[in-house]
């Protein structure tokens, strides 16, 4: 399923890009340290809301 929000889909396409550049998720999470990433909330008082998290 693919996110209706744009954020989130460009985050996910700079994970893949990161990964085609990098060729390890190691390498992945190097590029990705510090940087903050989408989380969308299940259940709770956040249910389905979308979270931004380092």
């Amino acid at each position: 399923m693919i996110d209706p929000d744009a954020e989130v889909r460009a985050a996910i396409g700079d994970l893949f890009a990161a990964f085609a550049a990098c060729g390890s998720v190691y390498g992945v999470v190097a590029a990705f340290a510090g940087r903050r990433f989408p989380l969308r909330a299940y259940g709770g008082v956040w249910a389905g809301q979308l979270r931004w998290a380092h």
